[in-house]
């Protein structure tokens, strides 16, 4: 469910706040995903750089 008031307060956090904010997000849906990357195939290289730093910890 959307949230509009949810979407204004994250709009007023300091930058640094909005990457930890999406960083928790991502890693949560990338560990919902059991085969997010697979042999032989393809992907955005935005989508590989996120996976990298997850796996990094950044």
């Amino acid at each position: 469910m959307f949230s509009p008031e949810l979407l204004n307060t994250l709009r007023k956090l300091k930058r640094s706040n909005k990457l930890y904010i999406m960083q928790i997000l991502i890693s949560e849906l990338a560990q919902e995903e059991t085969d997010l990357i697979q042999a032989n195939q393809s992907y955005p290289v935005d989508l590989l750089i996120m996976l990298f730093l997850l796996q990094i910890g950044c």
